[in-house]
């Protein structure tokens, strides 16, 4: 378990596909159109979070 934590920190703050998908949408649409996008990512790594915690 000690390990975990550590992982979930560095995935998160690591740039990935996700989030250089982030920031062009960002720059392609601004920040309020790409809400729903961002809110997508944020949602999809709680559930991958919460499903690998069990």
């Amino acid at each position: 378990m000690f390990g975990f934590f550590p992982y979930s920190i560095i995935m998160a703050i690591t740039p990935g596909s996700k989030y250089l998908m982030a920031l062009q949408e960002n720059r392609q649409h601004g920040f309020r159109d790409s809400m729903p996008f961002l809110y997508g990512l944020f949602v999809n790594f709680l559930s991958w979070i919460f499903l690998l915690s069990f």
